[in-house]
């Protein structure tokens, strides 16, 4: 089964499971964990590091892949696996955050060459920038940044972690458009 194939699955599983309507308290227990063991079948094939992940496709993919296990770790009352597996998008976003600001910076030195004449060496930096864009992530992702920061803040209410869960919601508060902004308490990023 392909990795698209399983992600979709698992969506149609999640969405039953959150039905609440539909479902008694036991069927709905049984059907997040149908749909947990259906993500941790991609995570036994091995999760890419951050510096890994590259298209928008893969990033997409991934991302959606751990906020629907990350939402279905929390109904299960699982918040330290949770917290896992948020830490690692907010890894992902701060690197894609900072893999924009370099690219911006190319940019905008590729405009100074142009401006000042420079064509031969603004052509170079051009093609630098398109190796760049194709090896590295520069996916925008401020939703996924502010989505992550409620669920880790949620996380930490889960297991009672007061002062953590008030650090993340205050840095959330306080962050830019651009990216996650580091926390002093147990390596909380938000």
């Amino acid at each position: 089964m392909s990795q698209d194939s399983i992600v979709e699955k698992a969506r149609i599983l999640a969405a039953k499971a959150n039905d609440h309507k539909t479902l008694e308290s036991d069927k709905l227990t049984n059907l997040r964990l149908g749909v947990l063991a259906e993500l941790d079948q991609l995570e036994k094939k091995g999760r890419p590091t951050v510096e890994e992940l590259v298209s928008s496709s893969d990033v997409e993919t991934m991302t959606q892949l751990l906020c629907t296990r990350a939402e279905l770790l929390m109904s299960l009352q699982e918040p330290e696996k949770t917290k896992k597996d948020l830490l690692w998008l907010q890894d992902l976003v701060k690197l894609a955050a900072t893999n924009r600001q370099k690219l911006n910076s190319m940019y905008k030195h590729g405009e100074a060459l142009v401006a000042q004449n420079k064509g031969e060496e603004a052509q170079e930096l051009a093609m630098k920038i398109d190796e760049y864009k194709a090896k590295n992530n520069t996916v925008p992702m401020p939703q996924l940044s502010f989505d992550v920061c409620i669920m880790l803040g949620e996380a930490e209410e889960t297991m009672e972690n007061w002062e953590a869960a008030k650090l993340v919601y205050s840095a959330m508060l306080q962050k830019s458009d651009e990216g996650p902004i580091m926390t002093p308490l147990n390596n909380l990023r938000c």
